[in-house]
């Protein structure tokens, strides 16, 4: 609410103090020795991108990295940007629209002035291009002289999504990237970007995914024969997602369900089916397990029947699209599902279901 209350009086000076106060270390874990701090990046809060930071200044003693919590961009957009720009609606050619963006733009230029002179920073990362709330900051930060970057975080593109959902979002809905550069993990996001008139060729780059970096070491520390305990079967769920068929919108934009329609044979596709009949395909293959584990111990002697013992009767709920475990687990398996995030920080357990022994 106090960011809020900043934005609406345009109280930049205390905007920037109360920034500066609450401005937090990201916690690093260096591969080397601990040297003296030459520059500071500011990074903005995302769930995932926070971890891409982490490995990103792994390896080298330079930076000193903090970040901003990311209520307060949004507090500050919520006062002053139009209601109908979002992420996926950023591109308007009506001028009261636009009033309202150099308005914005204009207030975090105080801000940001202020703030650099409290706490220099040198670079500042966020985890998207289109984020709507960091649009005009990224003009406001360049023209300041202060670099821009956004690690791009989100590239899944399926090849005809890719041609059907995100080159006409991308084009016709979010706009050209006004910042530095952008760091992307594959060539099928730099392409398309630059496609769109994203970003030029030369400020797009290809760096992989600094995050999976330290899965694969995990993966290394841990490589060698499995001894003890039965096998594990780690399953993905998931709850029906409209938005892979329309285009996502905020509540504030007044469209209904803040789903909004796409034209084209894409926008007529469905996930629902989908979602019911993967989740009908674990129910049956956990039913398939017990049915091996009773059949291995009434013949012991034939090895190929022990599967580790694992059974559950699950409901999938269909009117409010989820998916309830209502389990009966004999032995030590239990099927557990983590139900959609309430807020950022509970996001990376979003959508999981995992049979696990001993729990």
């Amino acid at each position: 609410m106090i960011f809020r209350l900043i934005a609406r009086f345009r109280m930049a000076r205390l905007g920037a103090w109360l920034l500066a106060l609450t401005s937090r270390p990201v916690k690093l874990k260096r591969s080397g020795r601990a040297g003296q701090k030459r520059h500071r990046a500011l990074v903005m809060q995302r769930t995932g991108f926070l971890q891409d930071v982490e490995e990103s200044f792994r390896e080298g003693d330079d930076f000193e990295v903090i970040y901003w919590s990311s209520f307060a961009l949004k507090a500050f957009a919520m006062e002053i940007l139009h209601p109908s720009l979002d992420h996926n609606n950023y591109i308007s050619s009506d001028p009261k629209i636009t009033a309202t963006k150099l308005e914005y733009r204009r207030f975090l230029a105080d801000v940001w002035r202020q703030f650099n002179a409290i706490k220099p920073i040198d670079v500042v990362l966020t985890g998207n291009f289109a984020y709507f709330t960091e649009r005009e900051f990224a003009i406001a930060l360049e023209e300041a002289g202060t670099p821009f970057i956004a690690l791009h975080k989100e590239n899944v593109r399926p090849p005809r999504r890719v041609n059907e959902y995100w080159y006409t979002l991308y084009k016709d809905r979010r706009g050209p990237f006004e910042g530095r550069r952008i760091l992307v993990y594959n060539e099928i996001e730099r392409e398309l970007e630059i496609a769109t008139g994203i970003i030029p060729p030369k400020d797009v780059i290809v760096t992989g995914m600094p995050r999976l970096d330290k899965l694969h070491r995990w993966r290394t520390d841990h490589a060698g024969p499995v001894s003890g305990g039965k096998p594990q079967i780690l399953l993905f769920a998931f709850a029906r997602s409209d938005k892979l068929t329309a285009i996502q919108r905020k509540a504030s934009a007044g469209v209904a369900g803040n789903m909004e329609a796409m034209g084209g044979g894409w926008g007529d596709l469905s996930w629902g089916q989908y979602c019911v009949d993967t989740h009908k395909a674990i129910i049956e293959l956990a039913r398939e397990v017990k049915r091996s584990e009773e059949k291995a111990q009434r013949h012991p002697s034939d090895p190929q029947r022990h599967a580790g013992r694992l059974a559950a009767e699950c409901h999938v709920d269909h009117q409010r699209r989820s998916f309830r475990p209502d389990c009966t687990l004999p032995g030590r398996g239990r099927l557990q599902y983590h139900r959609p995030p309430r807020s950022d920080r509970d996001r990376e357990t979003h959508h999981r279901t995992a049979f696990r022994r001993g729990c």
